[in-house]
């Protein structure tokens, strides 16, 4: 369907089951401070975008973090 500007929009009405996959590390630099990276890969197959033309429908995200823990004590325990 063209629109205004001559280019044809897309609609795409689809749900599908996929899956997802990652791992990360956490390093504890100093005694609050510490830095982790995360990946994960996600993959829902392929998406048809009619008039036989499909696109891989997956994301590959990286995240990178720095975590601060507050010295507020352990869990309380109760003692009878």
């Amino acid at each position: 369907v063209p629109n205004a500007g001559g280019f044809a929009a897309v609609a795409i009405d689809s749900k599908k089951d996929g899956y997802t996959v990652g791992g990360g590390l956490e390093y504890l630099f100093a005694p609050n401070w510490s830095g982790k990276i995360e990946y994960q890969y996600y993959d829902f197959g392929n998406v048809d975008l009619g008039n036989g033309f499909s696109a891989k429908n997956d994301e590959h995200v990286v995240k990178a973090g720095l975590n601060y823990r507050f010295n507020w004590g352990g869990p309380v325990v109760a003692k009878y």
